[in-house]
């Protein structure tokens, strides 16, 4: 299913369709969203963006989010249409959570699905905080 892992074991990724154009994605089950980058998203049409929330990565630092959109995937002959986060950072492109259950892949025997709740909260100047 994991299509390669890096040569010194340090990333997983899983080869997908994306509107038709191959792309090599970061298999992440721990991300609750999946992302693609800016360029990514250009390389595959440039599908219409809608406003999105903001994202903290896991090490608490905001992500740039342009927009989510819908996009046609394809993993192991099987195609959803899926919505995937557009993030400015030329970074790897995760296939997160939602698409592993999307895809029904299957998760180690244990693992338990449990809500992230988000409070806000306003710092000093009164921006709101994620």
């Amino acid at each position: 299913m994991i299509a390669a892992v890096d040569g010194a074991g340090r990333k997983a990724v899983i080869n997908v369709i994306l509107n038709g154009h191959p792309v090599k994605r970061l298999y992440d089950p721990s991300a609750c969203y999946s992302v693609i980058s800016e360029k990514t998203w250009n390389v595959v049409g440039c599908p219409k963006l809608r406003e999105a929330p903001p994202l903290v990565a896991y090490t608490k630092v905001p992500v740039r989010v342009l927009g989510k959109a819908d996009v046609q995937d394809e993993l192991h002959n099987r195609r959803k249409r899926l919505t995937v986060y557009v993030v400015a950072a030329d970074d790897s492109s995760l296939f997160g959570l939602d698409w592993c259950l999307a895809f029904g892949l299957p998760l180690l025997q244990g693992v338990e699905i449990l809500a992230v709740t988000v409070k806000e909260r306003k710092d000093s100047t009164g921006d709101t905080l994620v």
